[in-house]
């Protein structure tokens, strides 16, 4: 395991940080991101819904079945069919009812191919929202803007440029 403090790695130590490469690098960072805004409108495709669900089969509950304060990226396909879809239109406080059917090729075969029910409440309704400036510094305000700002775009323009 020590082998690596062996190897030798050359790094160009003549690259200049100037506030131009900050605000590039931080720029970079703001369009890679996805911040989302609570909203009180009914959920939609890539919006971001917390949920309380419990998926029942034949009337019971099923292992890893339910969950509460789980964060969920509508269209993301991280549920069976019918789940994501099925939130859709419908808005925080709501709860609802989804009559669905694992796959039959699903890898837990006790439910492959079976029918369950889902209850899922939902809390809330988040949307995708553009990432601006404003929005980091507030989401950061125990440190200056700008010292956020240098230290991740800093860690960027390293990581770009060595």
């Amino acid at each position: 395991l020590g082998k690596w403090k062996k190897i030798k790695v050359e790094v160009d130590k003549s690259y200049e940080m100037t506030d131009e490469n900050i605000k590039e690098a931080g720029n970079n960072i703001i369009s890679s991101t996805t911040y989302y805004e609570e909203v009180d409108d009914a959920a939609a495709e890539k919006d971001k819904v917390n949920i309380d669900f419990e998926g029942k089969m034949n009337g019971e509950t099923f292992d890893n079945g339910s969950s509460s304060n789980y964060d969920l990226v509508l269209g993301s396909g991280s549920f069976i069919d019918g789940f994501e879809s099925g939130l859709v239109g419908h808005k925080a406080g709501e709860t609802v009812t989804l009559d669905l059917t694992f796959p039959s090729d699903y890898e837990k075969t006790d439910l492959a191919g079976k029918p369950v029910t889902f209850t899922v409440k939902i809390n809330k309704v988040s949307r995708p929202a553009e990432m601006t400036w404003e929005i980091i510094s507030q989401a950061s305000m125990d440190l200056p803007q700008s010292k956020i700002l240098k230290t991740e775009s800093m860690t960027v323009c390293r990581a770009s440029w060595m």
